[in-house]
């Protein structure tokens, strides 16, 4: 997603959700509305002597390179044993109650290593993935005349994994 998109986004999509959780009753629930952007060109390096290496994996980058009308962040969530690895990038675009950085920045670091089919970290949070990989399921079915849903027994298993 591009940052000229970012104010559609926060238009369109969470206003919907403030709406549907208003609508159902959850009027008191605090709202943080990310977006997680993995395609960034943006690469940090840490000093190791004189040589310019990959930063530690879990690093934030809150400032300096961020834009300061926005709340925006990079965290980098994975290692890399060979070439550059590039950071996510976070947009905060909704927050209902003053957010506690450091909590936050936890919270999307360890959301990084939820996802089932791999055991160390993955470059975007895990509800991300399974959303996307969700996403491309439903489409594929979509598209494929006669295709139908899978059967209510795997309705509650992450079974497009």
């Amino acid at each position: 997603m591009s940052e000229s998109q970012l104010p559609a986004v926060l238009s369109t999509e969470c206003g919907s959700i403030k709406e549907a959780m208003e609508s159902n009753g959850y009027k008191d629930v605090d709202l943080i509305f990310l977006v997680v952007n993995q395609t960034s060109n943006a690469r940090f390096f840490s000093k190791n002597g004189s040589r310019n290496v990959n930063p530690e994996r879990g690093i934030v980058i809150d400032s300096g390179v961020v834009k300061e009308c926005e709340y925006d962040f990079y965290i980098v969530p994975h290692g890399s044993r060979q070439g550059i690895q590039g950071p996510t990038r976070f947009h905060l675009l909704y927050t209902s109650e003053a957010v506690n950085t450091k909590s936050l920045y936890e919270v999307c670091y360890r959301l990084c290593y939820g996802y089932f089919n791999y055991g160390s970290s993955i470059k975007v949070p895990s509800p991300v993935l399974y959303a996307h990989k969700l996403a491309y399921f439903l489409g594929e079915i979509e598209n494929k005349q006669g295709q139908t849903m899978p059967d209510d027994i795997l309705k509650s298993k992450l079974y497009y994994i």
